[in-house]
């Protein structure tokens, strides 16, 4: 009902650069991890035919273990303890071994995938707080700010 609702403008974001603001460049910058999940969902469901529920879970594992990476032992180091790029593989690594996980549940003990999966969406969340510790650490390391808020 609102005309203003397909409006795009051009202006600047705190550090003064362009950026496109609107309320369609908000839904699809709020929804793009959305649709990175769903893509990979899709191609779970038509490869095995059935769900993956666990998806959010193994993100929320990767997740800690880059922080963890980054963040060595400590809770707030004012440098990352490690490069952005070994983080990133750990990460990756991480999140194919729990896949692979549930693929050798589905493929070889041909357990549905609903209910193979059901495993690390349980337990997943509660994985990735038990790798930090319950805490929720910080890199205050100003390169891992400029990745960071070049991607919001």
């Amino acid at each position: 009902m609102d005309p203003s609702f397909f409006a795009i403008t051009l202006g600047q974001n705190n550090n003064g650069d362009p950026v496109l603001s609107g309320y369609l460049i908000t839904i699809l910058n709020n929804a793009s991890e959305l649709v990175i999940l769903a893509i990979g969902m899709t191609l779970v469901t038509s490869a095995s035919g059935g769900q993956d529920i666990s998806v959010g879970a193994t993100i929320a594992i990767a997740g800690s273990v880059m922080l963890r990476v980054l963040c060595g032992d400590q809770v707030r180091p004012e440098t990352m303890q490690a490069p952005i790029i070994v983080a990133f593989l750990a990460g990756c690594v991480v999140a194919m071994l729990f896949g692979a996980f549930n693929d050798t549940l589905v493929a070889y003990f041909k357990i549905q995938p609903m209910v193979a999966t059901l495993i690390m969406f349980t337990a997943g969340r509660s994985i990735a707080a038990w790798i930090n510790n319950n805490t929720l650490p910080i890199v205050n390391d100003p390169v891992f700010a400029y990745f960071q808020h070049r991607s919001t």
